[in-house]
């Protein structure tokens, strides 16, 4: 910004000439008294009388030592420095130097405790002024600590904590001092938070110059705030703004932090802005300031709306009583134009614009993602209510969190005093919701239990909305494009998406392939997509997620009919992490697709296939050259596959399969139980039924091999199992919890005489089906029940010797939580078994 000294200055100082004659007739008053607040309150002779007792003044003989043994010292959980710098003992002007104490303390820092917090040793020449020659008004910023009161010396209190570590940076208008800006900084310091009062002297305003001494206070403060905030983690800032003068001011210390510390911007929790902004430069709010600034209580700025019958009011009412704003006097009338005429120059300068068009840009823009609070008066004769309006609407625009109260009839930047319980309130709401981090409310935010107390949590403010959203990592929905953009938008940390469509709405596509295209542009951090039973969608949306999710760790399009190998292709090359594929029902799926999968999915763990007729042996076999960690293989109903494929994924993947369903691929036969009971112990859960030639050779080997992980075995319609090969099943496999053999013929009460070989050892089988096991009769259950006491679900349907009536001539008696099956359809759906499979493997899903 260029200088405003020279030729520049001139007419300003003519212009301040005209406020000083405006107000010559009590210029006594304006004028410093002798027994001012910021002057000593005695005489020189007197004073320099007082002085000869000061050695035994209490303040000249603190030492370190003793200052940490002060009650508000020792309240507070920093260390005392032990660096020495003077600091006045006294308000006074003319304290020689030799009267200065030396409390650790930095020479900008006056009146005020001090800490190792505040001031760092190794940085001393950050305040090297020259105190003696500095009055206290003359002091930039202040540093005022909080009161020990308002501390949680326990630490028991997260709010109190987060008070004490976060400052609040009070930013002066044009012409505040130090003692304009103490209330302020006592209301905050009263209830626990560290508070700095900063304002820029009237002179040095009027002599800016690049280099000067504005910026380098604001750089004095900039620094001072990076040194505090780097030594303690967890420390943050909250700005409190006055007028235009402390909103740029506001601006000029966010360009230092983009400038030299970007992470800094993400350490500001708040921002309340007092009686600003005004968005671009504007001559008449310029001089309107000036002029306030000259003239002070004199000015009509700073009287508001007030009602016609208070006292000393120049309101003038009109004929329907309506309160008339007061018209400024002559001299102020005259002064005004004179400032708005001179900054209409001023303000076009190229390099005056310039440098104040990037900093409003910069608060226009790029302000830090905190919340804002602004507080500003229909009254203010200085900052028109409407831009303050007009700002607020482009910050709501932008996605910030914005509030906002219109004190209606108070003057500028003096609501607090004629609305302190308003003001207050505002700030106290505020500053609740800015106070505790982004951390700290996740925390909190964690120790809900209920889903129900998570949304409520989000309902206190849009900032806790926020996090509440960003928190969700599952998400179920129902949604065209226009929602899905909303939803993304608002969850765009959510790592499970679920649109899956229900089978009972078979009319209904479900998801498009434009909603893809939306999904995979807003959820970029999605893990696991469920499009189960989206029959709208096609290869050309199913690209989209290929090239926009690379992250995609689980995809599940099973029943969606229109897919084939080259969407699906572009899934795998575009989804290197793939862990997951399901694709049930997929019919034009071939083993192209299986190559793929095998060059770029190296982590595939599950697999999917059920009803994909096209799938050969050859392609299984390729599959597991690139893919050997795969857990579990779903080949349902895959009529081409034999045993070579099976025995080639037996091989590849023999330390990771745990689960392989093989239901009705006919072509199956011994070789493939024997290949997968050789290299395959871990194995878990088997599904062989309706594979008819295999036998009980197989069954035996694969009992003794598999013995400690098996869990569940399904082998219905295999007709060539008997007594022996199920006998070796219920001694060998102490872990086995599902057991399906309905329709194996051949199977008798002798199968179950295999529990006695088990000692006292119970069997912890919870579902077990014979249904349509014409040999099998109510002996043989009771020796099930003797030996399963932790059975939940029987199923003797079509057995002819297996009654109700004869179970209960039997004296059977079935677990309390024991459902038992004895008529009914064999076509029933199998809702258990289908739940006990899926339970095997529902961990390892997600």
């Amino acid at each position: 910004m260029a200088s405003l000294s020279g030729m520049v200055q001139r007419p300003l100082v003519a212009a301040a000439a005209v406020a000083v004659a405006s107000v010559s007739a009590d210029i006594s008053d304006k004028l410093p008294s002798y027994r001012s607040n910021d002057a000593c309150s005695t005489s020189g002779l007197s004073h320099i009388t007082s002085l000869q007792d000061w050695n035994s003044s209490w303040v000249s003989h603190i030492s370190v030592s003793k200052l940490a043994n002060l009650s508000f010292v020792s309240r507070i959980p920093v260390p005392v420095p032990n660096i020495n710098f003077p600091i006045p003992n006294t308000g006074c002007n003319f304290v020689p130097k030799q009267l200065y104490s030396s409390v650790a303390s930095s020479p900008l820092l006056l009146n005020l405790y001090q800490s190792a917090d505040l001031v760092k040793a190794r940085k001393p020449a950050s305040y090297n002024h020259d105190i003696s020659s500095t009055s206290p008004s003359e002091v930039s910023y202040r540093w005022h600590l909080p009161e020990p009161n308002a501390i949680d010396v326990s630490g028991g209190s997260d709010c109190s904590s987060a008070k004490f570590r976060t400052v609040v940076v009070l930013l002066g208008w044009l012409g505040a001092k130090q003692k304009h800006l103490k209330k302020y900084a006592e209301w905050y310091t009263s209830r626990g938070y560290h508070a700095i009062t900063f304002t820029l002297p009237m002179s040095d305003i009027l002599k800016y110059q690049p280099g000067g001494k504005v910026e380098e206070h604001i750089d004095s403060l900039v620094s001072h705030l990076a040194d505090w905030l780097e030594e303690e983690h967890g420390k943050n800032m909250v700005f409190h703004t006055f007028s235009n003068t402390g909103w740029l001011t506001y601006g000029v210390i966010l360009e230092q932090f983009q400038k030299h510390d970007p992470s800094l911007m993400g350490r500001i929790r708040g921002c309340v802005v007092d009686s600003a902004p005004v968005a671009a430069p504007d001559p008449q709010v310029w001089a309107s300031g000036f002029s306030a600034a000259f003239l002070k209580k004199r000015s009509v700025a700073a009287k508001g709306t007030m009602d016609s019958n208070e006292s000393g009011m120049d309101a003038l009412v009109g004929s329907n009583n309506e309160v008339v704003a007061p018209k400024p006097a002559v001299t102020e009338a005259a002064l005004l134009v004179v400032l708005e005429k001179f900054f209409g120059v001023v303000l076009k300068f190229p390099t005056v614009n310039r440098r104040l068009s990037d900093v409003l840009s910069l608060l226009s823009a790029r302000q830090p993602s905190c919340p804002q609070l602004y507080i500003y008066s229909s009254a203010d004769r200085v900052i028109p209510a409407g831009s303050v309006e007009s700002f607020i609407k482009e910050q709501k625009r932008a996605g910030h969190e914005v509030r906002a109260c219109n004190f209606v009839s108070t003057p500028h930047v003096d609501h607090f005093r004629n609305d302190p319980k308003l003001y207050t309130c505002e700030l106290t709401g505020f500053l609740e919701d800015c106070a505790l981090t982004d951390d700290e409310l996740r925390s909190v935010l964690a120790k809900l239990e209920s889903q129900r107390d998570k949304e409520v949590f989000g309902l206190v403010c849009k900032r806790w909305l926020h996090l509440q959203s960003t928190e969700r990592k599952r998400l179920s929905a129902r949604a065209g494009p226009h929602m899905l953009r909303k939803m993304a938008a608002r969850f765009y940390r959510v790592l499970d998406l679920d649109l899956s469509q229900s089978i009972s709405r078979s009319f209904y596509p479900g998801v498009t392939d434009s909603d893809l295209r939306v999904i995979a542009d807003g959820f970029k951090c999605l893990r696991l997509l469920n499009l189960h039973n989206c029959k709208g969608i096609s290869d050309a949306g199913v690209i989209f997620i290929g090239s926009g999710l690379p992250s995609l760790q689980s995809l599940d399009v099973s029943y969606c009919r229109k897919l084939t190998d080259k969407g699906l292709s572009a899934v795998a090359q575009g989804c290197p992490d793939l862990r997951g594929l399901y694709l049930a029902g997929c019919r034009f799926v071939t083993d192209g697709l299986l190559r793929a999968l095998s060059k770029n999915c190296y982590h595939l763990e599950e697999l999917g296939l059920q009803g994909c007729t096209n799938i050969t042996d050859a392609g299984l076999t390729d599959l597991v050259n690139g893919c050997q960690q795969i857990k579990v293989l779903d080949i349902n109903k895959c009529s081409n596959i034999g045993d070579s494929g099976v025995s080639s994924v037996s091989m590849a993947c023999s330390s990771s399969l745990k689960t392989l369903k093989l239901l009705d691929c006919y072509k199956i036969s011994d070789e493939s139980v024997l290949s997968l009971a050789r290299f395959c112990k871990n194995l878990e859960t088997l599904v062989i039924g309706g594979c008819r030639d295999i036998s009980d050779a197989s069954i035996k080997l694969l009992a003794v091999s598999c013995k400690s992980n098996l869990k569940n075995l399904r082998m219905d319609w295999c007709l060539n199992i008997s007594d022996s090969s199920l006998c070796c099943i219920l001694a060998q496999c102490r872990n086995l919890e599902v057991l399906n053999i309905g329709c194996c013929e051949e199977v008798t009460d002798v199968a179950f005489q295999g529990l006695n070989g088990r000692g006292d050892t119970e069997l912890g089988l919870k579902f077990l089906k014979v249904s349509n096991c014409p040999k099998v009769t109510v002996a043989g259950i009771a020796m099930v029940l003797d030996k399963c006491e932790t059975l939940e679900y029987l199923d003797v349907r079509s057995c002819p010797y297996i009654t109700k009536a004869g179970c209960e001539e039997g004296g059977l008696r079935f677990p309390e939580r024991c459902k038992v099956n004895f008529t009914g359809s064999l076509a029933e759906p199998e809702v258990l078994l289908c739940e006990w499979t899926r339970s095997a493997t529902a961990g390892q899903n997600l």
